[in-house]
Order: C-alpha cells, then sequence, then structure tokens
C-alpha cells in the first residue's frame, strides 16, 4: 500500500514531515482520568490531528493509545 502525500488545496504547509491520512480509531486520557475514543485523522513522526471529545488543556500532557502499540506521551 503506498501513502500519497499529494494535496490539491493549493495551500503551503510548514511542517517537518508531511502527515499522511489515517482514519482510525484510538483511545486519548489526561494523567488520572479515564479513557475516552478519539479518532486520528492524520499522522507523521512529529504529529498527528485527533478528533473527537477533548477535554484536555491546549498546554496539558496526554496519551495516545493506537491499536496494538503502547500509549505515546503527547502534548
Amino acid at each position: 500500500m503506498a501513502i500519497n502525500f499529494a494535496r490539491n488545496s493549493g495551500i503551503v504547509e510548514k511542517r517537518r514531515a508531511p502527515r499522511a491520512p489515517l482514519g482510525i480509531d484510538a483511545s486519548m486520557r489526561e494523567r488520572g482520568r479515564t479513557a475516552f475514543d478519539v479518532k486520528v485523522l492524520t499522522f507523521s513522526a512529529f504529529g498527528c490531528q485527533v478528533t473527537g471529545f477533548l477535554p484536555t488543556t491546549s498546554d496539558g500532557q496526554a496519551w495516545l493509545k493506537l491499536p496494538g502499540l503502547e500509549s505515546l506521551a503527547v502534548t
């Protein structure tokens, strides 16, 4: 399976790495809180785009759990 990073939006993004479309279900939680379901829309080595109910603060740390992998600390 090949991943195509081409976009037709005409917008130039200034990212360290292009994000690949993903669209998988995952879970996310803050320290001491219960995990909640999210969907990871795009993913790269340096970041991702997540949608869903995100009761986190903008400067807080959370843990993202992708299927089959251990949790990863994210900000």
